[in-house]
């Protein structure tokens, strides 16, 4: 039997739809759903559906079912009066604020939603309904006046602390945003590649929202590598521009702990969709290759020259 099938593309302008509703799209250009099994007509984006081809080639019965449940999703927000959003919205401590003393703003200026009002002379404050939870604020702000619920400070180091809590120079610690590079890894177990065991993810719900704490914390122990996992730029982000707050702050990073003496492979930034679960196992495999290469005991005299500079950043970054 022999089965002849059309060869089909995105439609031209599918990129720029995927920028402006966030949605992220597979290898093939295609719009990627939430889940293919939990929500498949769901997109990460809150009130965005997906049905038929724009989401791979479908026959027409497959496109009708699934414009019918794209339109009873919908319905289920129109019905309703009001309207649940997540729980990890940012909150601000108008004690800790220092736009009350000096202009500031960064957290506004931050914030790709515009959820955070900062008028001149007060503190800042979030608008929860507008928050979309991607905690780039929280990383941004230089007095540790924000807090993000379900991915605070405390949570996120009690994590790193037990991620390396033995052996930890033998060990690559990772910081997955939740939409890409976290499905990623998740896509490189699920479809049984092959990679080393050596990597502790830690899950945030965007690059944007890790903090250059993390990153110190973690070399004060004496981790053998950092990776931060981020969306693609330009656009694949799905809160629109995390990514490359993100990319700003470790660039800014990397170059001062290379001045510190540390190797630069021991710090990483790596950009992996939802559907490139080869690409994170090949990228783990080649980070282990390249910790064997610089040793053990390199790693450890390297983290014992960083640690006392390390430990003087962070204790100020406690007292602020």
């Amino acid at each position: 039997m022999v089965v002849l099938a059309t060869a089909a593309v995105p439609s031209k302008g599918s990129e720029e739809v995927a920028r402006l509703f966030n949605v992220s799209r597979d290898g093939d250009g295609f719009f990627m759903e939430s889940h293919p099994k939990l929500k498949p007509i769901d997109t990460p984006s809150d009130g965005v559906f997906v049905a038929g081809g724009c989401q791979g080639p479908k026959d027409v019965p497959y496109s009708v079912s699934q414009g019918m449940g794209a339109a009873s999703r919908a319905a289920t927000i129109l019905s309703k009066p009001k309207w649940k959003i997540q729980p990890i919205v940012a909150i601000v401590d108008p004690g800790k604020c220092r736009n009350t003393k000096v202009k500031c703003g960064l957290c506004a200026k931050a914030c790709p939603y515009g959820a955070i009002r900062a008028p001149e002379g007060q503190a800042a404050e979030s608008i929860s309904a507008m928050c979309h939870g991607c905690g780039t604020c929280v990383a941004e702000c230089p007095a540790s006046a924000i807090t993000q619920k379900h991915f605070t400070d405390v949570q996120i180091m009690s994590q790193i602390r037990a991620a390396l809590e033995t052996n930890p120079e033998e060990k690559i610690l990772a910081f997955l945003c939740n939409w890409c590079s976290y499905a990623g890894a998740d896509l490189a177990g699920t479809s049984r590649f092959d990679y080393p065991t050596i990597i502790r993810p830690i899950r945030v719900m965007c690059s944007g929202r890790v903090d250059r704490s993390f990153v110190l914390e973690a070399l004060r122990l004496g981790v053998g590598m950092v990776l931060v996992g981020a969306c693609h730029l330009p656009y694949d982000c799905h809160y629109i521009s995390g990514n490359y707050k993100m990319k700003a702050r470790m660039d800014a990073l990397a170059p001062m702990l290379q001045k510190l003496g540390m190797s630069p492979e021991r710090l990483r930034v790596e950009y992996v969709s939802a559907a490139e679960g080869i690409k994170f196992a090949e990228i783990v495999k080649e980070m282990a290759a390249q910790m064997n290469a610089l040793g053990k005991d390199k790693i450890k005299a390297e983290n014992a020259k960083l640690r006392p500079v390390l430990e003087n950043m962070l204790k100020r970054k406690e007292q602020r």
